[in-house]
C-alpha cells in the first residue's frame, strides 16, 4: 500500500487534538444521535444562519449528550515527504468515527463531496455526513458517506 500524502503524522496530532474518551454507544446509535442532534439544531434555528452558529449548537448538543467531538480538527498535509505549513481544518469530527462537514449552501454540490472524502481519507475515518442547515427540509439537509475498505 502506498503512503498517504496526509497520514504521515495523523496519529500524533490525534494524541494531541482528540484527548476526550470516545463513548460507548454502537456505532448505529452514534450515527442516529449525530443526525438527531442536527434535526434538533435545524428544527430550533431554521435554515437562515451563517455556518458557524450551527456548529457552536452541533457541539452543544453533542456536550449535552456526552458525546464525545473535537471541534474544527486540524490534520496535517505532505508533499513528495515534506511537512507542508497549512493544515485541514474539520468542521466535527465525532467520538473519533464519524467527519461532519457543516455547510450553509443552496445547495450540496460535487466540491463538497470531494471534500468530505478527502477529509475522511486524511483522518483514517470510514464515515462522513455533510449536513447543509439551508436547506429547508431536514431529509434534504444530510448527505451520508463511507469509504470502503480495499483488501487484496
Amino acid at each position: 500500500m502506498s503512503e498517504n500524502i496526509f497520514n504521515r503524522e495523523v496519529r500524533e496530532v490525534e494524541k494531541e487534538t482528540r484527548s476526550f474518551s470516545p463513548s460507548v454507544l454502537q456505532f448505529d446509535d452514534l450515527s442516529r444521535q449525530v443526525v438527531d442532534c442536527a434535526y434538533k439544531v435545524h428544527q430550533y434555528f431554521g435554515s437562515g444562519l451563517m455556518e458557524k452558529i450551527y456548529e457552536e449548537a452541533m457541539c452543544k448538543e453533542f456536550e449535552k449528550r456526552k458525546i464525545a467531538f473535537v471541534r474544527q480538527a486540524s490534520y496535517p498535509v505532505f508533499y513528495e515527504g515534506d511537512k507542508l505549513n497549512a493544515t485541514l481544518q474539520l468542521d466535527l469530527v465525532v467520538d473519533k468515527r464519524i467527519v461532519l462537514e457543516l455547510k450553509c449552501a443552496e445547495k450540496i454540490i460535487p466540491t463538497f463531496e470531494a471534500q468530505i472524502l478527502t477529509y475522511m481519507k486524511v483522518s483514517g475515518i470510514e464515515t462522513g455526513f455533510i449536513i447543509n442547515f439551508k436547506e429547508p427540509y431536514f431529509k434534504n439537509c444530510i448527505k451520508r458517506f463511507a469509504l470502503t475498505s480495499k483488501t487484496s
